[in-house]
């Protein structure tokens, strides 16, 4: 194959993003087998450069059509760079984050972290089942290396074997299914017609096999994992882990229920219900600040499946999805940062009250830090409440075409999502601007990182309120 061959192939089928941050892995592992003193700051290098470089050239993916064992629709491009973004805010958190914290300077995190950015990628352009299964393993298997636990310890060990062995039972369980899956179909592709149908058991294997998507987005049953590893595991990685695959995953589980015939809406709506009661009512009762968000992201989790869930039912739900997952994924991972900044000045492992008095020693980041939870729960004049009034707005008019039932339960958990989030979420401000403050701010390790995408980001909540054109594709 020559090069121009090779152009063309990248361009066709999508890849040319994904390419250009694999021979930036490349790069990083010779540099580790052939100058291993040099290799962390070769690494740092390659790796911005891969990020920017898979950023743009992604911008090429095709927006309609189909090639190989890829599909692409217009928002394909969109969402890709969405993951590369999420990905740099890691890569440049995780930079900040080891400072002064005694970490070895290695550059395995990164490839990890460019691996996953590929998984990812091509999960939500596969049109293979076999292809999608395989992309989602590669970001879970380069999500336990990124899930080491930034202290040493049994209880700290547990949490990646933990998260392991339920990322290993979802992903039996999920090839389970696709067996079932192609065997009805006679085909990998996603798009094939069914060969021997028999409602009920493609409607099971459909569900096998979206099980292990449902552990990628941290959902109900497979959400065990969640509330250890976003304790133990580097907050730059937790932030990027919390909100990337989500973005992937329930995008594919969307192309899958477009594509298939099974009805998956009561054990999904089960499912969706079941994830808002239970990481709401845990959110409630948590103290450690770390341990508040990783219920909550169980309870997103849920409530993201929902557009996707009624896809047929609802019109625009692709659109209403890609607003509100993008919107969330980008506010939640600035959390991160906005916890990391407080980590930084104060100590690792927050507990809520620690946060007591922030407000007046660290102005700017305490504010930006209560805008990002009122876009979370949904305030205006935030992203937030545009994502959720776009999703309510567009689930009202369906409830005389469905169920009565079903429809309001749907309308109800939503209300009773946002309901609750405000019980949790508001004891943030409390402590920050009605308390004294508890701990002293030490101010030992550099923000700079945090600071400028908490302000980025911060922009974002506002600006895509009122210009909302400006960033979405709808």
């Amino acid at each position: 194959m020559n090069l121009f061959q090779l152009k063309a192939f990248l361009l066709q089928s999508g890849l040319a993003g994904e390419f250009v941050v694999f021979i930036g892995v490349i790069l990083i592992t010779l540099s580790l087998v052939f100058v291993p003193k040099h290799a962390y700051g070769l690494s740092i290098w390659i790796a911005i450069f891969s990020l920017l470089g898979g950023f743009y050239f992604s911008g090429y993916t095709p927006g309609e059509g189909s090639y190989a064992s890829f599909v692409f629709w217009p928002s394909v491009a969109y969402i890709k760079r969405f993951f590369f973004i999420s990905g740099s805010v890691a890569f440049f958190g995780f930079l900040e984050w080891r400072f002064a914290r005694n970490q070895a300077l290695r550059p395995e995190p990164f490839i990890f972290l460019l691996l996953s950015i590929i998984g990812l990628c091509i999960m939500v352009q596969a049109n293979s089942f076999f292809l999608l299964f395989l992309s989602a393993e590669l970001f879970s298997i380069c999500a336990y290396g990124l899930a080491k636990p930034q202290f040493s310890g049994e209880n700290q060990a547990f949490s990646v074997v933990q998260y392991f062995g339920f990322g290993a039972i979802a992903s039996a369980i999920g090839l389970f299914g696709l067996s079932l899956l192609v065997g009805f179909q006679s085909s990998l592709s996603i798009e094939s017609e069914i060969a021997a149908y028999i409602p009920l058991i493609e409607s099971i294997a459909a569900l096998f096999f979206i099980s292990f998507l449902l552990f990628k987005i941290g959902s109900v049953p497979f959400h065990f994992w969640i509330p250890k590893v976003y304790e133990n595991a580097p907050t730059p990685f937790v932030g990027y882990i919390s909100v990337a695959p989500k973005v992937a995953g329930v995008f594919a589980i969307l192309w899958l229920i477009t594509h298939t015939n099974a009805d998956l809406t009561t054990p999904l709506m089960i499912l969706v219900l079941l994830g808002v009661i239970i990481g709401n009512l845990a959110a409630l009762q948590s103290e450690r600040l770390k341990n508040l968000f990783a219920f909550s992201a169980i309870s997103q989790a849920s409530i993201l499946l929902v557009p996707a869930i009624f896809y047929r039912q609802i019109s625009n739900s692709e659109n209403q999805l890609l607003i509100y997952a993008i919107s969330y994924g980008l506010v939640n991972q600035a959390a991160f940062c906005a916890i990391q900044y407080f980590e930084n000045h104060l100590r690792d492992d927050l507990q809520i009250n620690d946060l007591s008095g922030q407000f007046s020693i660290h102005p700017l980041p305490a504010l930006l830090f209560i805008a990002l939870l009122f876009s979370l729960v949904g305030i205006p004049p935030t992203i937030g409440f545009s994502a959720k009034l776009l999703m309510f707005s567009t689930l009202l008019p369906g409830l005389a075409n469905w169920d009565s039932a079903l429809g309001i339960s749907v309308f109800s958990i939503l209300v009773l999502s946002t309901l609750l989030s405000m019980a949790y979420f508001y004891k943030i401000p409390f402590q920050m601007i009605f308390k004294n403050k508890i701990l002293e701010s030490v101010n030992l390790r550099s923000s700079l990182s945090s600071l400028f995408w908490l302000f980025l980001i911060g922009l974002f909540v506002f600006l895509a309120f009122f210009k909302p054109l400006a960033f979405f594709m709808i």
